[in-house]
């Protein structure tokens, strides 16, 4: 498990309500306070890209209406941590509502969306166990049974355990059973479900289409809203995909979203002290730099820091001794600036990449030199008559053209016998900067992309 990313467990949900690390209280609350509004059929998206923090996002919300909600076995202590850390308002606002999470991609193998939802509300209420209205359980066996879904089969012999069943075509149609089954669900409950859908992007097409449809006809209720967390740009791609790419997929999903918000981005700067990668060495600032400029999503910063991390550290201990060398001042400088920018773009771009390390394009180290305020970490790049700053009687230069400088020592210049280094104030650069700078981008496996 990496050592930075948080992942949503029921644990680190609190936590981060309790310290409130990355500012996301205030949009809880007022998604909360939404959600109390809602007194009619209401579907909900809310968008961002991927690794954004969506599902770490509705994981809090679903337990925040869990926690308030007073008819359920929610544990004692997590309800206490979490109404705490809100104003009382919400008590009143949610404690008729109860939440059900359904992670789409997990179970998109399933054969029919609306059975696996079903299912996973008979779990996630505790049906076997404890509901005293034995139609309600009575109705989910009737629903299982009649969509025939091989995975529950277990599960539903397990319920025919206490009770018998009629067949449902002989009762009444499919539809009413559904609907009598949601509704027995919510006034077991409270008077109002909130369901989440998560990753739908993700699933197949067949999939999510079906799901979408089945949701719009058969779970569209008045006590009921139903949030998707999801990318739309690729949700998009994706049912383009099952309808064809000249389909107005923009236009199909405003049929099944009331309401659509975006998910705000946090603070990079609470993020990076909330993973604790908020130190002041050059190559944690120009990694920091590199996230913020190219705008990574959180999962995609995590991933690139953690390969900036493995290479620069594997690195430092391989040669920890020849470092004290004239050489290894050089290969010290690599791993904090040249190295980092390059394994940036490997995970995001392999055009820019390519046209990095074969001595196209200076400007990707624009992460660098386009903020001046960090010349003073340079100073060692300068001869002894330039300078950075004007009116010290030496020759003033910017950043930018040191950088070039040092872009040319390492991807540009032909070294040979003749003329077998360059020196850029203490730095000595040879054909060798080149080689260690390749060897080390080499460590992170071809498909390092970010962006997964």
């Amino acid at each position: 498990m990496s050592k930075y990313e948080i992942m949503p467990t029921d644990e680190n949900l609190i936590k981060e309500i309790q310290l409130n690390s990355l500012r996301r209280n205030e949009d809880l609350e007022c998604f909360c306070r939404l959600l109390s509004t809602r007194k009619k059929a209401t579907t909900i998206s809310i968008e961002g890209n991927w690794g954004c923090g969506k599902t770490f996002f509705v994981k809090q919300l679903f337990l925040i209406i869990n926690a308030y909600n007073k008819q359920n076995n929610f544990d004692k202590k997590k309800r206490y941590d979490i109404n705490s850390f809100f104003d009382n308002y919400h008590q009143s606002d949610l404690d008729s509502q109860f939440a059900i999470y359904y992670d789409a991609w997990k179970n998109d193998n399933d054969s029919d969306p609306l059975a696996s939802i079903i299912y996973e509300m008979a779990q996630q209420l505790d049906l076997l166990y404890e509901f005293k209205d034995t139609n309600l359980i009575n109705g989910a066996i009737e629903i299982l049974d009649f969509l025939s879904k091989t995975r529950i089969n277990d599960f539903i012999k397990a319920l025919k355990n206490t009770n018998s069943v009629n067949e449902i075509e002989k009762e009444k149609s499919f539809e009413e059973r559904i609907k009598e089954f949601i509704s027995n669900a919510i006034n077991e409950r409270g008077n109002r479900m909130v369901l989440f859908i998560d990753e739908l992007d993700r699933c197949k097409p067949t999939y999510a289409v079906k799901l979408l449809e089945e949701i719009k006809h058969y779970l569209f209720d008045d006590r009921i809203t139903i949030i998707f967390s999801v990318n739309s740009e690729e949700l998009q791609h994706t049912i383009k995909h099952f309808y064809g790419n000249d389909f107005d997929a923009l236009r199909y999903l405003d049929k099944f979203f009331d309401y659509r918000f975006s998910l705000p981005k946090i603070s990079m700067d609470l993020f990076y002290q909330r993973i604790g990668f908020d130190e002041n060495s050059m190559c944690a600032i120009v990694t920091q730099k590199f996230i913020n400029k190219y705008k990574l999503e959180i999962r995609e910063a995590i991933r690139y820091i953690e390969h900036v991390e493995i290479v620069t550290n594997g690195l430092e201990a391989h040669y920890s001794v020849g470092m004290v060398n004239r050489d290894g001042a050089v290969k010290r400088f690599l791993l904090s600036t040249i190295i980092p920018i390059g394994l940036g773009l490997r995970g995001i771009n392999s055009g820019l990449y390519n046209d990095f390390i074969s001595g196209k394009d200076y400007s990707l180290l624009a992460v660098i030199y386009e903020d001046d305020v960090f010349a003073y970490m340079f100073y060692d790049l300068l001869s002894t008559n330039e300078t950075f700053n004007e009116g010290e009687g030496k020759k003033q230069i910017s950043l930018e053209m040191v950088m070039k400088k040092v872009y040319d020592a390492i991807f540009i210049n032909a070294y040979s016998q003749e003329n077998p280094s360059v020196r850029i104030g203490k730095y000595l650069f040879t054909s060798s900067a080149k080689e260690y700078v390749l060897s080390a981008l080499s460590m992170i496996f071809d498909d390092a992309n970010y962006s997964i």
